[in-house]
């Protein structure tokens, strides 16, 4: 009995004692996994209430920076600018101003209806013209009254509206101040984009400290009143008198049985701040239920846990032990769960905002302009880019049309757009009006698009300034044609030196040639007469004597006709027969009948002729004539033992070359020859195609020029170079003529 006792005993008291402690454990254990759940779900809160201000912030300084942008294109009028400089000069008076700027003003009020009034003063603050809501005195601003870009005024309530007033300065082309215009916004548009809040879970003050209280843009509704001002000591004043500072951060507040929590901050560009109040419970309860769940779920094991040790004592001792291990790790694996879940969410959120962030800055900072247009043409979307192309504001260019900034002349071309079908691309060159009316040129690559099945068609276009480019070619055109008049005005100028060249050398060497025939006549004419007065004394004998007389006379004769052919060949002038021919063929042929005359000299002959070369349409005969002359002069200006050199190819001119000379083919059959005699002075080089010009002690000197103008018949050249590496002759004649 004592024994069963004491077994119940120790039963017991291992039963209460694995319960106490399975409660410890797991109280120790829920305590140290969810108090930093619970601590990082708050700050996690806490970011995204500042991530919300942030985002609320942002709007709000762009609907000022906008307001701003559309007070400076008022201001900026250049009708209205004008009319007041001369109300200042006096050339006109206050009601022609007046009634004239009235007129401009109101146009300017239609640009949105965000502008109730609109108060122009000239540099005196003198008050020139008025339309729409006029702007009370007090409400005017003070402080840098004509400053040099818009300012700020605000929040000024007139009746049951709340306005803001911009003050934005009228500059003159010195850029000095000569007066300013009051504008009157209305609010509505920026209270739309506060309050927009779809879950409702925090109220936005927006305010800013005057006169020693906190002036609300907008008012709030308090037990059914509404408060348009709050003392500084209440703790959206203390909050607003932070946020005027340029700090940012979070305060705890109370009001009747409610806990608040404030978060404020700046906003850049004017003396406001942003205020965002929620309800503690309501920004914590996300992260109440999730830890509640927890623990719920903890006790839950433990209740179970314990009960089971209770029903099944020692044979389940250890499994109890078991299991509180396995409740252990399953209890670290849902807070470890808990924890990747966090950190996956925060990484997400870096990754959204680093991605709008580098969306926004390679829209922005692509020197290419992007722009979207709606189906009738109009600009939906475009970067700042074409700002600097069209030199006006984007705000300006949104909801107009794009063919208002296309020349007239190109208006044709751009409305083809608008009939292509989906998906298709349309990429054209377009000449653009900017802001100065001054000519600019685009490349405009657009693509039409569908976001919907039953959505209306939307142009995603990118456009890129080529003024440069365009300008760039229509001088690289003008520099051409004006050089290529020149290279024809040189040509004529150099054919007429040339003509008037060959003029003066046939009168020059009119006598070299009257000369060559006066001799050889005079020794016929001597040797004659002789003869004549043996035979008339009747002492004319046969002899030696008179033998070597005949041969004197029969050789004088021969060069007498010799001199006759080479000019009645220069003289004449007929044309050339083409039929294919191999050159390489009949320089070879040439080649074995100087071979002698070579071998005599002890030359050395290098010969490469090209096998790619084929036939040419050839006069065979007179370019049989040239080579011949061309070799035979080599031989001639060659020294003993020394060396010629005979080459042929195929030669393709350079693209510019093609261009800039016109030339007849875009292949060339290419001979050269080159012999190392001695160097021609460059004042001989250029006149060596000259007709009678020769440095021989004999030859009429015409065969080079007989030669050049063969060439010229085949629409080929001839060109010579003479330096210490040898004179060489080079001859182009054309293989294959450019296709029409």
């Amino acid at each position: 009995m004592r024994g069963n006792l004491r077994t119940r005993r120790l039963q017991t008291w291992i039963v209460a004692s694995s319960a106490i402690g399975i409660i410890c454990v797991g109280v120790v254990v829920a305590a140290a996994g969810i108090y930093p759940l619970y601590d990082h779900l708050l700050k996690q809160e806490e970011k995204n209430l500042l991530m919300t201000l942030e985002i609320r912030t942002i709007a709000v300084e762009e609907f000022l920076t906008r307001a701003r942008d559309i007070a400076m294109q008022i201001s900026s009028r250049t009708a209205a600018r004008e009319m007041l400089e001369n109300y200042e000069k006096g050339l006109i008076s206050l009601p022609e101003l007046t009634q004239s700027t009235e007129r401009i003003l109101l146009d300017a009020m239609v640009f949105t209806e965000e502008i109730w009034g609109v108060t122009r003063q000239d540099a005196n603050g003198k008050t020139l013209a008025q339309v729409g809501l006029e702007i009370p005195e007090k409400f005017w601003p003070k402080n840098n009254a004509f400053a040099k870009s818009p300012t700020t005024s605000g929040p000024a309530s007139m009746g049951r509206q709340t306005f803001l007033i911009i003050s934005s300065p009228i500059l003159n082309q010195a850029f000095d101040v000569i007066g300013r215009d009051l504008i009157v916004f209305r609010l509505f548009r920026l209270e739309r984009i506060i309050y927009d809040d779809p879950e409702g879970s925090a109220d936005t003050i927006i305010g800013t400290i005057r006169n020693g209280v906190v002036e609300l843009v907008f008012p709030m509704k308090e037990d059914g009143r509404e408060i348009k001002s709050l003392a500084m000591t209440t703790s959206i004043g203390k909050a607003m008198q932070l946020a005027a500072q340029k700090k940012a951060g979070f305060i705890s507040a109370s009001g009747g049985d409610k806990k608040y929590v404030l978060v404020y901050g700046p906003i850049k560009g004017s003396d406001w701040g942003l205020i965002l109040q929620v309800d503690r419970k309501q920004l914590y309860a996300p992260v109440n239920k999730h830890v509640l769940a927890t623990c719920n779920l903890i006790i839950a094991m433990l209740v179970m846990g314990t009960l089971v040790m209770i029903l099944f004592v020692r044979p389940l001792t250890g499994k109890m032990i078991v299991r509180s291990d396995e409740l252990e790790r399953e209890v670290q694996s849902k807070t470890a769960d808990l924890q990747k879940e966090l950190q996956g969410r925060k990484r997400m959120e870096q990754w959204l905002m680093d991605s709008e962030r580098r969306y926004r800055t390679l829209l922005e900072e692509v020197p290419d302009i992007i722009f979207i247009l709606d189906s009738a043409g109009r600009f939906v979307y475009s970067n700042t880019q074409i700002e600097n192309f069209l030199e006006y504001p984007v705000s300006s260019i949104l909801e107009q049309p794009i063919t208002n900034y296309v020349a007239s002349e190109d208006r044709d071309l751009f409305n083809t757009l608008f009939a292509g079908r989906l998906d298709t691309i349309w990429d054209e060159e377009v000449a653009i009006l900017d802001a100065k009316g001054s000519n600019k040129f685009a490349r405009i690559r657009i693509k039409t698009s569908q976001v919907g099945a039953n959505e209306p068609a939307r142009y995603e276009g990118v456009m890129r300034d080529i003024t440069r480019r365009k300008k760039l070619e229509e001088d690289l055109k003008a520099s051409k044609e004006e050089l290529l008049e020149k290279i024809k005005i040189i040509d004529n100028l150099y054919e007429h030196i040339v003509q008037t060249g060959k003029a003066k050398a046939i009168a020059d060497h009119t006598a070299e040639v009257a000369h060559e025939l006066r001799q050889p006549l005079a020794i016929i004419g001597g040797f004659a007469r002789r003869m004549a007065k043996q035979i008339d004394s009747c002492e004319f004998h046969p002899d030696a004597n008179q033998r070597d007389s005949c041969r004197i006379m029969i050789s004088e004769v021969q060069r007498l006709e010799r001199i006759l052919t080479s000019l009645i060949n220069f003289t004449r002038h007929e044309s050339i027969q083409l039929e294919p021919a191999d050159p390489n063929t009949i320089i070879e042929k040439l080649i074995s009948v100087h071979e002698p005359r070579i071998q005599e000299k002890g030359i050395k002959l290098k010969v490469n002729l090209g096998a790619e070369i084929g036939e040419l349409p050839l006069d065979a005969d007179r370019f049989e004539q040239v080579i011949r002359n061309l070799i035979s002069n080599s031989i001639e200006a060659s020294p003993r033992a020394g060396e010629i050199e005979i080459e042929t190819g195929v030669f393709v001119p350079s693209g510019k070359a093609q261009e800039t000379g016109e030339l007849e083919s875009e292949t060339y059959f290419e001979l050269k020859i080159r012999n190392k005699g001695a160097i021609i002075p460059a004042d001989d080089l250029h006149k060596i195609f000259s007709p009678f010009y020769t440095t021989k002690d004999y030859g009429t000197g015409i065969g080079l020029t007989l030669s050049k103008r063969i060439l010229e018949e085949h629409k080929g050249s001839i060109s010579a170079k003479s330096d210490e590496n040898g004179t060489v002759f080079t001859v182009w004649l054309p293989i294959q003529t450019h296709s029409t």
